[in-house]
């Protein structure tokens, strides 16, 4: 079961590498919530989203609470990017379901991200991107 497993990775990563299909597509039909089958998932929690200036001289940090599931970290990133914004470091956590993700970022000029603007699309976009995956990873159980 695990070698199928893995071929069938290799197989899905080679068609990715050769843009025959992208990775949100690949994703959808496995949306299922990290557990396991037969594992009674933890009470979900509130998402949340807090992005501070004041911590780093250097770097905006994003702290991301959410309750985890497959793909998140893709959904994530995928908005980050999305903006115009690099990760420049990148720590997670996990205590059973629930994740934190934190993100050091720069703007495409290596700066911080300094519009109060940009700063609330940002946090409104990732809360969009954990409840839309929360959605979809609950119609796929």
């Amino acid at each position: 079961m695990r070698e199928f497993s893995w071929q069938e990775f290799l197989k899905s990563l080679e068609r990715v590498l050769r843009g025959e299909i992208d990775v949100t597509e690949l994703r959808k039909g496995r949306g299922r919530p990290i557990g396991g089958i037969g594992i009674a998932p933890s009470p979900r929690q509130p998402e949340a989203v807090e992005i501070s200036n004041e911590e780093s001289d250097f770097y905006t940090i994003v702290d991301v609470l959410a309750n985890d599931r497959l793909g998140l970290l893709h959904d994530l990133t995928r908005v980050i990017a999305e903006h115009g914004y690099e990760v420049y470091i990148s720590k997670a956590g996990k205590v059973l379901d629930q994740v934190s993700d934190t993100f050091y970022l720069k703007d495409a000029e290596g700066l911080k991200i300094s519009d109060e603007g940009a700063i609330d699309a940002l946090r409104r976009d990732l809360l969009a991107a954990m409840r839309s995956g929360e959605a979809s990873a609950a119609a796929a159980v």
